[in-house]
This record gives structure tokens, sequence and C-alpha cells, in this order.
């Protein structure tokens, strides 16, 4: 694999992952904005957060094996994050 390759889909992998973490902040401002967010108990919160994220890890590694390791990159990053 060239340079170019690597380092492309490397950066857009980050990029996409960068998008879903950003964009699920979004998700979680606008239920509490709503008053959604004050219905559900602190620690559905925290598990539910949480369960996302391994959720991620898992479809990560999903992928990791079924196509390629760049192919889980942003799910993995998405994830962690």
């Amino acid at each position: 694999m060239d340079l170019e390759r690597a380092i492309g889909g490397r950066v857009f992998a980050a990029a996409g992952a960068l998008a879903v973490v950003i964009g699920l902040a979004l998700l979680v401002k606008l239920a509490i904005d709503a008053g959604w967010w004050g219905a559900i108990p602190p620690a559905l919160r925290c598990m539910s957060i949480a369960a996302l994220g391994f959720a991620m890890l898992g479809a990560a590694e999903v992928l990791r094996k079924r196509i390629n390791a760049f192919a889980a990159v942003g799910l993995n990053a998405a994830g962690l994050g």
C-alpha cells in the first residue's frame, strides 16, 4: 500500500470519527435542552453512553475481521471518544 493511500485513509477515518463524536455530543445537548435528559436516572445515562461506545468498538472489531483494519479505524476512534 502506498503512503498516499495510508495517510488519506487514516485522515478521513479520523475525521469521520470526530464527526460522529461531535454529532452524538450535540444530540445529548439537544436532549438536555429539551428536558428529555432529566427524565433518565443518572446511572442509566452513564450506562447508555458506555453501551454505545462498546457497541461501536464491537462493530469496529467486526469490520476489522470482515474487511480490513483500515475500515475499522473510524468506528474504533468514535467508540473510544
